[in-house]
């Protein structure tokens, strides 16, 4: 993965989901710590009472940025902009690499459907167990306009 490429979804990925040093429940009821983080580098679930230094959260992050990017180039079937693939990567931190393996959004774009059909796909992932979170919406309108940007400085 390119060091320029990991960077900017880093970025990005850490912008939206803000730094807690300490564990707390997520919208769906989850531990989680850092930047959105559910577990550990070594695995360990998070707990409550759990904390992470930014830093350690970063290196995390990184990691999984790269997992991620390897998975989305194993499944679209050509060749993205950065700029999709950095909200793509976002994407798929969020929901997980099941859900976006199995998605309507990834269908979608291998088929190269319209622009409004993949927003709209977007716009499916921001619910949690059933209940409509702002959230996730505002997310999703970030990672669907980066997506469809020329430039991927206009969001940075």
């Amino acid at each position: 993965m390119d060091k320029n490429l990991c960077k900017k979804a880093v970025d990005f990925v850490c912008d939206l989901e803000g730094f807690k040093e300490y564990a707390y429940k997520d919208s769906g009821g989850v531990w989680t710590v850092g930047y959105g983080q559910t577990y550990f580098s070594g695995g360990k679930k998070v707990m409550q009472y759990d904390k992470i230094g930014k830093t350690e959260s970063i290196l995390f992050v990184q990691k999984k940025v790269e997992k991620i990017y390897y998975n989305i180039v194993k499944r679209i079937n050509r060749t993205l902009p950065e700029n999709q693939y950095v909200a793509l990567i976002s994407f798929v931190y969020n929901v997980g690499e099941t859900a976006f393996n199995r998605s309507t959004l990834l269908k979608f774009i291998n088929m190269n459907r319209e622009k409004i059909e993949i927003i709209s796909e977007f716009k499916n992932w921001v619910y949690v167990k059933g209940v409509f979170v702002q959230g996730l919406l505002n997310r999703r309108l970030k990672e669907s306009s980066l997506y469809f940007q020329e430039k991927i400085g206009e969001l940075f």
